[in-house]
């Protein structure tokens, strides 16, 4: 897997560079200046699956590639809903509302695709994948997405701890 440009950003542009105003929700929850964009998320969710692909022997350069690529598109829905955060305290209140985000960004990404060809067979393929944790490449897909906000908010809470001290 050497190639990390982007593979279908270029058919949405506007969908793309509106996923770079976006910030994300939990960070502006939790009082995060300057918080990460939906699309450096994106961006950074990617690099971290190249930096790993090594190691992924368990899959093949076909779900490799697939791996990428569902990281590319999986949160271009936010661009049309924006980034919604489902955490409750109430169970029944966070199930009703990942089922509203569900339905919400099946509609956004339907009509993003719907102008896109096969392409856009391709990603809306992709984001249910992703969606529904079907197989193992999309499970690990939403693991790596869970742990990059680990990772992100480790930075953040380091940032905090250097304007302490300083």
């Amino acid at each position: 897997m050497e190639n990390t440009n982007l593979n279908y950003a270029h058919l949405v542009p506007t969908t793309w560079d509106k996923l770079n105003k976006i910030e994300r929700t939990g960070w502006i929850m939790w009082k995060v200046k300057s918080p990460e964009t939906v699309q450096q998320h994106i961006n950074a969710l990617r690099a971290l699956a190249f930096s790993l692909s090594d190691s992924l022997t368990e899959f093949n350069d076909e779900e490799k590639k697939d791996l990428v690529d569902m990281l590319e598109i999986h949160d271009w829905a936010e661009a049309v809903v924006g980034d919604i955060v489902t955490v409750d305290q109430d169970k029944d209140k966070e199930k009703t509302k990942k089922q509203l985000q569900f339905e919400q960004e099946s509609v956004a990404i339907k009509n993003i695709c719907d102008q896109l060809g096969s392409d856009g067979e391709r990603i809306m393929s992709l984001w249910m994948r992703f969606e529904t944790s079907s197989d193992p490449v999309s499970t690990f897909a939403r693991q790596l997405d869970k742990y990059q906000a680990i990772e992100q908010a480790f930075a953040y809470e380091q940032e905090r701890q250097e304007d302490r001290c300083a």
